[in-house]
């Protein structure tokens, strides 16, 4: 019986218990900030990537647009009738969104436009030929701008002058 008092079961006194929770949970709080940190710059990254997609998508269709159109005509509103060989589209300038559409498809841009100015030919007047757009967009503070030209060659300012006087 003696040697059952003289060997106590050794523990945790109630210090070390207190000493290993708070450690413990510095290192959970740790971790949970790294992770935190991480989503964060995922999400960041992933936005701006989302970003990036919409923003050079619509940069490649409007030129390809421009490039293509035989002529492109100012139908106010922010609306603009771009006529190519196979047809008209429209290209509508929204405040929160851009939209394509060319009779089949209508094709949605996120990008949201602060300011957008429409410049015209001098030649044809009556017929409001765009020759520039500046688009404005927006993204996280930063504005961001698209200068398009179209070029009419002499052919086309030619006919489109004839049809123009034709008119008066």
């Amino acid at each position: 019986m003696n040697d059952m008092m003289n060997n106590k079961l050794r523990g945790f006194s109630i210090s070390e218990m207190l000493v290993s929770l708070v450690l413990t949970s510095i290192a959970i709080m740790l971790t949970y900030s790294v992770l935190l940190f991480t989503q964060r710059t995922v999400n960041s990254h992933r936005s701006q990537s989302d970003f990036a997609m919409e923003f050079s998508g619509f940069r490649t269709m409007l030129s390809k647009v421009v490039l293509n159109s035989s002529t492109m005509n100012d139908a106010g509103g922010g609306k603009i009738i771009v006529t190519t060989d196979k047809g008209q589209s429209v290209l509508s300038i929204l405040r929160d969104n851009l939209e394509f559409d060319n009779g089949t498809a209508r094709r949605r841009f996120n990008l949201k436009v602060v300011n957008y100015k429409i410049e015209h030919e001098d030649f044809a007047k009556e017929l409001n030929l765009v020759k520039k757009i500046l688009l404005e967009i927006e993204y996280k503070g930063q504005t961001l701008a698209i200068n398009e030209f179209k070029v009419y060659d002499s052919d086309t300012k030619f006919r489109l002058t004839k049809e123009s006087n034709g008119r008066n």
